[in-house]
């Protein structure tokens, strides 16, 4: 089933705000504090300090810390600090709006790859793993596996 919920989970030691800023620098978009009136942006209840609202491309991205899911079956979940997840916006068709958010995801998934610096993982419905990458070698001091 495809569905229009895909995230990308990364593993980085840095504080968040750090490595929000590479991902604006790598990106190329404007990435803000995401604040409702609680305070921090919510999505289905978990926190996103951190949102891209572009409008323009019909997608959003909520970028946060991955704390509330468990490893499953292939999904390694516990071993990755930050999630973005990656929806579209409007009143779009469910295969238009899936479109959308896959294609956004893998682009980012593609450009986060590029720098080998991050273990990634590109997961489709908290379900489905579409894609991992682990950088060939350590960067930053950072280790190659988990």
């Amino acid at each position: 089933m495809y569905s229009d919920d895909v995230n990308i989970f990364v593993a980085c030691e840095e504080p968040i705000d750090v490595f929000v800023r590479d991902l604006e620098r790598i990106l190329r978009i404007p990435i803000q504090p995401g604040v409702d009136e609680q305070g921090t942006l919510r999505s289905k209840g978990k926190p996103y300090p951190y949102v891209y609202d572009g409008s323009d491309h019909h997608i959003k991205l909520l970028i946060g810390h991955q704390m509330t899911l468990m490893n499953d079956d292939d999904l390694d979940f516990e071993d990755y600090q930050y999630r973005i997840y990656c929806c579209s916006l409007g009143n779009l068709p469910f295969p238009q709006s899936a479109q959308i958010s896959h294609a956004f995801a893998r682009s980012i998934f593609e450009q986060l790859k590029a720098t080998n610096r991050y273990r990634l993982m590109l997961v489709e419905d908290i379900q489905t793993k579409l894609d991992e990458f682990v950088p060939t070698h350590p960067i930053d001091g950072l280790p190659s596996q988990p």
